[in-house]
């Protein structure tokens, strides 16, 4: 959350001119919980088992731009899976930055962002590890939008 997935996602799909997909948003409608609420009701498994269903049906459409959950990659079977049939891109931003822009967000709930920033702490230090595994790299701070597009456009064969 607050890396810029979305708004990057859909801007570079635009630019290339392919579609855009969100797995959050896709979990959300099949289940019709919010994504928070989902893993709290339903556990970490069958949350799993949602997120994978999502990302298997994208992976099967035409070539586009997929915007994984902030947690997506960091589970195994998933990076097996999309080492074999995608490139990956981790937008990288420092936690400060990405607490800074999950407090601005006036789109998200008043309480989506506090738990949002206390968690990021821990999490990006927990994730940087297994994030560095992504195909490319792109810092995605100090930018805008249409600059990390460009970055990742350079990147990309």
């Amino acid at each position: 959350m607050g890396s810029g997935k979305s708004t990057v996602g859909r801007l570079l799909a635009e630019h290339i001119g392919v579609s855009f997909s969100d797995v959050d948003p896709e979990m959300e409608r099949r289940t019709g919980l919010r994504v928070r609420d989902l893993w709290e009701q339903r556990g970490d498994v069958a949350f799993a088992e949602v997120e994978r269903a999502v990302l298997r049906d994208f992976l099967d459409q035409p070539p586009h731009v997929i915007a994984l959950g902030g947690g997506t990659f960091v589970r195994s079977e998933v990076r097996a899976m999309l080492e074999k049939r995608a490139t990956t891109i981790w937008l990288r931003a420092t936690s400060p930055t990405i607490i800074r822009r999950i407090e601005v967000d006036k789109t998200r709930h008043q309480a989506t962002r506090i738990n949002a920033a206390v968690e990021m702490a821990g999490l990006a230090e927990h994730r940087e590890g297994v994030y560095g595994r992504a195909d490319f790299v792109v810092q995605n701070e100090g930018i805008s939008p249409s600059k990390a597009v460009e970055a990742i456009l350079a990147l990309l064969p």
